[in-house]
């Protein structure tokens, strides 16, 4: 079976990574995989270093002839079985792309939430939608409702984790290299540096903890390239700097080596306003920690509060502060909390999730 995954936008979120967390899985089952990406994207870039089979298109936009006739090609060139695309703007070209190939499955994927399509003209696209997949619980029940997509079309399907990355028992060189004793209460957030990621919230409340509690530290890793503020890292330091509580922040940047940076963590927070799906949770609860997420998107079917970790309210650093202080005074609580995060990990492993996958591939 030959698959394209069409990857027509210049993010990289985790709607471009998904197709390249799949990749690896789906090849070792014999399929062969393609992609179609954005030329000079970070997708594009990610396919030369992986050595994955490429196409690359200029530029994208609705309804262009040039790129239905490009996309065309491909389909014939290549023997294409199945089109799976992850934004779904790309449906409009991908339509007319297909017509006069019955037999190529269209395939799409939601990330993020879903306006009504429920129009006349939105009808004749969706027609052509073979199977339409939600990474949430959340999404699934608001595609039923907005997508002129048959229900038994509609898929519920997690996004999946290769566990095995985040239980070894090698030892963490993380603390060592930032010089962090290992008596010290080590909170940690993963993700882009912008104001819908918490970040406010999380150094407003860290600023506070750290005026009543001196053995903590609070790391953000990750960039602010995404933030929509312009310096918007230097404006977060200067309010810990006005607060006297530079000592207690680090800021690392992009790290590649996220599963040593979570074995050297004790708790780990994502407080996005948001957050549709947030793989990262599930990485967290893969290496045993307690995770404290916004009660908002996707993130209630993953963190159950006051059992593997906590929900608070979106854009409250009153609330994040309290959850975060619960842990740092009562200790054993993060082992409880962290042990209950490892056994729901599971649920999530790549091995359902590509499983899931490939029987949808195959369904007729």
């Amino acid at each position: 079976m030959n698959i394209l995954y069409s990857i027509l936008i210049g993010g990289w979120g985790g709607l471009e990574q998904y197709p390249f967390t799949v990749y690896p899985y789906l090849k070792k089952r014999g399929y062969n995989i393609f992609f179609l990406v954005l030329k000079n994207s970070r997708a594009h870039q990610e396919c030369i270093n992986r050595k994955i089979p490429y196409f690359t298109m200029d530029y994208y936009k609705k309804f262009s002839f040039k790129i239905i006739n490009r996309m065309r090609e491909i389909i014939l060139e290549n023997n294409i079985d199945i089109v799976h695309f992850n934004k779904s703007r790309e449906i409009y070209n991908w339509r007319f792309a297909l017509n006069g190939f019955p037999g190529v499955k269209l395939i799409m994927t939601q990330h993020i939430g879903i306006s009504n399509k429920n129009d006349f003209i939105h009808k004749w696209f969706y027609k052509r939608l073979d199977a339409a997949i939600a990474v949430t619980r959340l999404l699934y029940n608001r595609m039923i409702k907005y997508l002129p997509v048959p229900e038994y079309k509609i898929n519920l399907l997690y996004n999946g984790v290769d566990l095995t990355r985040f239980t070894s028992k090698s030892k963490s060189t993380f603390r060592k290299e930032f010089k962090i004793p290992a008596d010290y209460l080590l909170f940690l957030c993963v993700g882009n540096l912008s104001p819908a990621k918490g970040a406010y919230e999380f150094i407003e409340a860290g600023i506070q903890l750290s005026k009543k509690y001196k053995k903590i530290k609070f790391i953000w890793v990750g960039e602010d390239k995404y933030s929509g503020v312009e310096n918007f890292k230097e404006k977060l330091e200067d309010i810990i700097n006005k607060n006297n509580a530079d000592k207690y922040f680090i800021f690392t940047g992009f790290r590649k080596d996220i599963p040593d940076i979570l074995k050297a963590s004790d708790v780990f927070i994502l407080a996005s306003h948001n957050e549709t799906f947030g793989i990262v949770y599930i990485e967290a609860m893969a290496s045993g920690k307690p995770v404290i997420g916004c009660n908002s998107g996707g993130v209630p079917e993953i963190i159950e509060n006051n059992k593997n970790g906590y929900l608070v309210k979106p854009g409250d650093a009153v609330e994040l502060y309290f959850a975060m202080e619960k842990y740092i005074r009562n200790k054993k609580l993060i082992k409880i909390h962290g042990a209950q995060s490892e056994k729901k990990a599971q649920f999530f492993s790549m091995k359902n999730h590509i499983n899931r996958l490939v029987d949808i591939y195959n369904s007729r």
